[in-house]
């Protein structure tokens, strides 16, 4: 399995999201070795496959997939970056381009939420061992945590 900013899986199948915030950084994801993948057929392609984008670059992206015949979607976000507009009611994801489905075959799909789900708790363990790691750091020179235990 690819690595994703984001994944979700629900009854109609398995989404990846990639999010851009350049046009840069949206050319320089097709450099990846998932998307040739994505194109084969692997194993463990997504069903549908979106790129989230502000709306600055979101007229340049939908072009590009539309001259690649590509089967990814668009998502356009419209967070400004402000954390009071994270919360707020005008913080919204829109589709602009809907996706086209990549991942054909029902043994697939198995296998690629089975990845999802090992990936999940990859993620899991990896925040469990940063909480333990900065713990370990609040120990004391002499070994002993703040409150005198060891």
């Amino acid at each position: 399995m690819w690595s994703s900013d984001v994944m979700g899986i629900n009854t109609k199948g398995v989404y990846e999201i990639e999010i851009k915030v350049s046009e840069t950084d949206f050319m320089a994801d097709f450099r990846k070795h998932k998307h040739r993948m994505y194109e084969i057929g692997d194993s463990c392609t997504p069903d549908y496959f979106y790129f989230c984008v502000t709306k600055e670059i979101e007229s340049y992206v939908t072009e590009r997939l539309q001259d690649l015949d590509s089967p990814y979607g668009v998502l356009v976000h419209s967070f400004t970056g402000k954390m009071s507009h994270m919360m707020s009611d005008e913080n919204t994801v829109t589709v602009r381009r809907q996706a086209r489905k990549l991942n054909t075959q029902d043994q697939n799909r198995t296998r690629m939420e089975s990845s999802a789900m090992l990936r999940m708790g990859s993620e899991l363990c990896r925040a469990h061992h940063w909480r333990i790691r900065k713990e370990q750091e609040e120990c004391t020179s002499d070994g002993y945590l703040e409150d005198g235990s060891i």
